[in-house]
C-alpha cells in the first residue's frame, strides 16, 4: 500500500470492496470497480491485480458457501472442473510473478480492454451460447472441451481476473445449465 493512504482513500476502499463482493456474488463485473480504485489510491498495478484477485477470492469463497446447495452436477465432472480450475489459476498467478512491472504495465491497457469487451457483450455471448446449445445435435458439449474452456478460463483469471467471473458464466450457460442459481454456485466454486 502506498505510504500516504488517507481516511477517504481507505473508506474509499472498503466501500468499493464491498459493494464489488456484493457484484461478483451476482453476476460479476467487481474488479472493474476494485481494479482502478486501487490504481487511483496509488497502489503499483501488480500489487492491485494481486490485492484485487486476493479480496474478490475471500468474498468467492462466501458465495460459494451460500450457493453450496445449487450446485447440482456430477461428483466426478465437478472434482474435473475444480482440479482444472486450481491448475488454470496457480498457471496463471506463476505467470504474473515472472512479469516484470514494466511488461505489465504495457499490458495493461489490453487486459482492460479484454476485460471490458467480455463485460460488454456478455449477454450476447451468452444468447450465442444458448443459441448454438439449442440447434446443436448434443445438448452439451463434451467434456473435454469444458475442461479446456475452463482451464484458459483460469489461467486469465489467475493472471489477471477481470472479467472472468463472466467468461465462467458464459462458458456455464453453453454447459446447458439454465437455473440462475446453479450457475452462480458453478461460477464461485469454480472462482475460488
Amino acid at each position: 500500500m502506498p505510504q500516504d493512504l488517507t481516511f477517504i482513500h481507505s473508506l474509499l476502499l472498503f466501500s468499493t470492496a464491498f459493494i464489488a463482493g456484493g457484484l461478483n456474488a451476482v453476476a460479476g463485473g467487481g474488479s472493474f470497480i476494485t481494479f482502478p480504485t486501487l490504481i487511483f489510491t496509488g497502489v503499483a498495478p501488480i500489487t492491485a491485480n494481486a490485492t484485487n484477485n486476493t479480496a474478490l477470492w475471500i468474498a468467492a469463497i462466501a458465495s460459494a458457501g451460500a450457493y453450496r446447495r445449487d450446485l447440482s452436477i456430477e461428483k466426478r465432472q465437478l472434482l474435473l472442473l475444480t482440479g482444472t480450475s486450481l491448475v488454470g489459476g496457480v498457471i496463471g498467478s506463476m505467470a504474473l510473478l515472472y512479469t516484470s512491472p514494466d511488461v505489465f504495465k504495457k499490458m495493461l491497457p489490453y487486459l482492460l480492454l479484454s476485460a471490458t469487451l467480455i463485460f460488454t457483450f456478455s449477454d450476447s455471448l451468452k444468447s450465442w451460447l444458448q443459441f448454438r446449445t439449442r440447434n446443436d445435435f448434443s445438448a452439451t458439449p463434451p467434456l473435454f472441451m469444458l475442461l479446456i474452456s475452463q482451464l484458459l478460463i483460469s489461467i486469465y483469471g489467475g493472471f489477471f481476473g477481470a472479467g472472468m467471473g463472466i467468461l465462467m458464466l458464459a462458458t456455464l450457460t453453453f454447459l446447458g445449465i439454465k437455473n440462475i442459481h446453479a450457475i452462480n454456485a458453478f461460477k464461485s466454486w469454480l472462482g475460488t
